[in-house]
């Protein structure tokens, strides 16, 4: 998150979760998003369509919060969720 708002030209941040995904839920949530809605038959895999979550930071992020360790440890272009990575 601090890649995003502190390097990257980015205007908006967001995470797709597959709903079944209820532990994704509670570390997006417990990172500062909230839920915005849910795109049904958003999502494509193996020829089958499937529903999605889609959570954003519910303000603007404050950078004294978000560990720099967490940050370091992903590449930029990691997926929010290891578990939901097959859907894209």
């Amino acid at each position: 998150m601090r890649w995003a708002v502190t390097e990257a030209p980015l205007a908006r941040v967001e995470a797709l979760v597959v709903p079944d995904n209820i532990a994704s839920q509670r570390v997006l949530e417990k990172a500062g998003f909230q839920r915005e809605g849910h795109l049904r038959s958003y999502l494509v895999f193996e020829r089958q369509r499937a529903d999605a979550l889609i959570y954003s930071p519910s303000e603007r992020p404050v950078l004294s919060r978000i560990p720099t360790r967490a940050v370091a440890a992903a590449p930029p272009t990691a997926p929010a969720c290891r578990n939901d990575a097959r859907w894209f």
